[in-house]
Formats: C-alpha cells, sequence, structure tokens
C-alpha cells in the first residue's frame, strides 16, 4: 500500500540517536524551535496526511517498519501541522498514550538524511 504521509529526513538532532535507542522517535518538520532540535528528527514533509493514523498502520523509518498500535487523539491534528509526532517504541503494558503520540511494535533505528519516513496503511 502506498504512503499516506510521506517526508524525507534532513537532519537528526545531536540527542536522537540515544532517543531512538531508548524507544522515542521524535518527528519535527522543518523549522524546529530551537528547544526541539537536539532530540528530534527533523524531516521535510512530501504530502500528506492524506488521512488519520489507524491502529494496524505502518511507520516506516528508512528500511525499517514498525506496526502501530495505539494512536492518540491529537496525532492526526500535531502532524498535519506541525510535522510533529513522537512514536514511543513497545511501551510497557499500562503506558500512559500521550495525546500527540503513537505506540508501535518493532524497532528502528536513527536514520541518516535523505531516508524517507512516512505512515502506509496495513498490507493485507
Amino acid at each position: 500500500m502506498s504512503f499516506y504521509y510521506e517526508s524525507t529526513v534532513l537532519r537528526a538532532g545531536d540527542e536522537a540517536a540515544e532517543m531512538v535507542e531508548g524507544g522515542v522517535v521524535i518527528l519535527y518538520a522543518d523549522p524546529i524551535p530551537d528547544a526541539l532540535e537536539d532530540v528530534s528528527v527533523v524531516h521535510g514533509p512530501a504530502k500528506g496526511p492524506e488521512r488519520e493514523i489507524r491502529t494496524g498502520d505502518v511507520f516506516s523509518i528508512g528500511d525499517e517498519d514498525v506496526e502501530v498500535v495505539a494512536v492518540g487523539d491529537r496525532a492526526h491534528e500535531n502532524l498535519s501541522t506541525l510535522g510533529h509526532i513522537v512514536v514511543y517504541l513497545n511501551p510497557d503494558d499500562g503506558t500512559e498514550l500521550l495525546p500527540g503520540a503513537v505506540h508501535a511494535k518493532g524497532t528502528v533505528s536513527t536514520p541518516a538524511a535523505g531516508a524517507r519516513v512516512g505512515f502506509r496503511g496495513a498490507t493485507p
């Protein structure tokens, strides 16, 4: 299935790799507030989002995919208006789902500049 949200990584902040290794991917579209630059994967959206993020969708970063298992009620709005979303990977049972966040199963690596990042529907 094709991407309903697609972007290109511009750069990763100095602390972004540590965040990703800890299971938190912070995406923010350029221009980014200075306070978030160091911890974020900064990207330049190419299109979308064409629809809301749904449980069962796939979050792709570089060549790696993870399955979305929960979606906060402001995730779509934040992604649409700011290009901002936080993806928590493999959260513990009972972890609070923040309004602008997505929970996903799987692991990813810190992407290099030029990598594609996006969301697509689950493959049937």
